[in-house]
């Protein structure tokens, strides 16, 4: 490969985002008492993805992640999320989900993407709204307000798999949430 290749080669490969996530406390008002919840929060150089995505004010209904489910269910979707297998969801698209509601169901709507390695970096692409095909069709339903239009996201693979991996760290040792 001459010169010129290699840089032309260089300048069509997408930017490289920085993934990091932390454990925010949600606050949120049930008659009239203020509590709050634990969250997964996916940071994306610097900015909360719930935040660029629209839906940070659903939190904590809308926004639970993988790293939010008891532990048994967590350790199945860290292989998806790590790019090892094809990830599960209820609706069997294939699709990763990166947030659905806080009853743990999918049918209510997730926030996913299509999840894949490519060599030393892991891709997002296609991060959308998805739900139950059939609810899709339905022109009353209002759900589909979540669908922000996001670029492909495109991390470090040695990044991505530390920034997993210190959470779950923190998880396991019973760490609690940051600050946020």
């Amino acid at each position: 490969m001459n010169k010129q290749n290699i840089s032309e080669s260089n300048m069509s490969q997408p930017a490289t985002s920085r993934l990091q996530i932390e454990r925010r406390s949600i606050p949120y008002v049930i008659n009239g008492k203020s509590n709050t919840c634990e969250q997964s929060e996916f940071i994306v150089d610097g900015q909360p993805l719930s935040t660029l995505l629209g839906f940070a004010g659903s939190r904590p209904w809308f926004g639970m992640t993988f790293l939010d489910s008891v532990k048994a269910a967590r350790e199945n979707q860290l292989q998806g999320f790590l790019g090892l297998c094809v990830p599960f969801n209820q609706f069997g698209s294939g699709r990763f989900v990166l947030y659905r509601c806080h009853c743990g169901s999918d049918y209510c709507g997730v926030i996913s993407c299509e999840l894949e390695v490519e060599g030393d970096r892991v891709c997002w692409r296609d991060i959308r709204y998805e739900t139950d095909p059939e609810e899709a069709e339905d022109p009353d339903d209002d759900d589909d307000r979540i669908s922000h239009v996001m670029p492909d996201l495109y991390f470090d693979l040695a990044q991505y798999r530390a920034s997993v991996n210190d959470l779950i760290a923190t998880l396991d040792s019973g760490g609690g949430a940051s600050s946020a």
